[in-house]
């Protein structure tokens, strides 16, 4: 009976041992989200565990050691009314986007340079660059008219600096740029004057197309005319050629046709010309008086009449 409320301590210890050493050994653990990366630090020491870098997952690291954590993906960062001053002495408030990755390979060098403060430096760098390359520019007109070039020229500079400070320059956007009001007002002008030279430029241009166009037409219509008048003229010689050719068949078959009933009658060459005239004579009597002397066709009529 003594043992007992010896024996109850006893368990009572033990368990609440084993509670303390279940919690130390997963508060040993720790959890990096998604879209992080992190290097481990000891707490009591502020010593990191070199060479590891984490990434998303779960950790048994120590019950001393945390993780100091970085974004993995990309960084927006955008900075607006950024006071510059141009080449010519303009005043200009200008507004940029940055996006930008920090580099795995080198947290550590990025943690012993700028601890947890890299988002204030890279700021600092591209307010910097933005007000230095703005005095490599005019207002009028680069910053009007030449924008896509500023903004290549202050991402290239960005580009470098970003390269050698442990992160990747992902994008970068010249968003607004608010220049003086005279100085807009001056540049709008300028604008308008060179699009009414353009717009008169392609307006002397179009009627110079139309003119090449309405000649062309015009020797278009004379080629077709001439054409036209080639075809009739061929057509005429076509129709000649063809009567002519007719008009000898014709003689022809008539001359074989009186040349076969002679022979078939035995006429002599005399009564074959007297059947020729009498044929003559008979289609044609107004006609053929002159050709064999009567005054008029009366005689011609008593001839033909007694032949047939």
């Amino acid at each position: 009976m003594a043992d007992g409320p010896f024996n109850s301590g006893c368990i009572s210890c033990f368990g609440l041992v084993y509670i303390i050493s279940v919690s130390l050994f997963f508060s040993s653990f720790e959890i990096l989200n998604p879209n992080k990366i992190g290097i481990a630090k000891d707490t009591m020491t502020n010593k990191l565990t070199e060479d590891i870098i984490y990434f998303e997952g779960h950790y048994f690291l120590g019950l001393t050691k945390k993780f100091e954590e970085y974004p993995a993906r990309s960084i927006e960062m955008d900075l607006q009314n950024i006071d510059a001053t141009s080449s010519d002495n303009s005043q200009t408030v200008i507004d940029v986007s940055v996006q930008y990755k920090l580099v795995p390979d080198e947290i550590f060098q990025l943690y012993s340079k700028f601890s947890s403060s890299y988002q204030s430096y890279y700021e600092s760098q591209v307010r910097e660059v933005v007000i230095k390359e703005a005095q490599n520019w005019a207002t009028s007109p680069d910053f009007y008219v030449n924008r896509v070039d500023i903004g290549k020229a202050m991402r290239s500079t960005l580009k470098g600096i970003f390269n050698t400070s442990h992160a990747e320059l992902v994008g970068f956007q010249l968003r607004s740029v608010d220049l003086p009001i005279r100085l807009e007002e001056s540049i709008r002008d300028t604008i308008v004057a060179a699009q009414l030279t353009t717009t008169t430029t392609i307006q002397q241009k179009a009627t110079l197309k139309r003119t090449e166009a309405a000649n062309v037409e015009a020797e278009a219509d004379a080629e077709i005319e001439e054409i036209d008048a080639t075809a009739t003229a061929t057509g005429t010689l076509i129709k000649a050629e063809a009567t002519a050719a007719y008009t000898r068949k014709v003689t022809k078959a008539r001359a074989d046709a009186l040349l076969y009933t002679a022979r078939a009658m035995n006429l002599s060459k005399a009564e074959m010309f007297e059947l020729l005239w009498q044929q003559t004579v008979a289609s044609n009597p107004s006609y053929s008086k002159v050709s064999v002397g009567f005054e008029d066709t009366s005689m011609a009529d008593n001839l033909i009449t007694t032949s047939i």
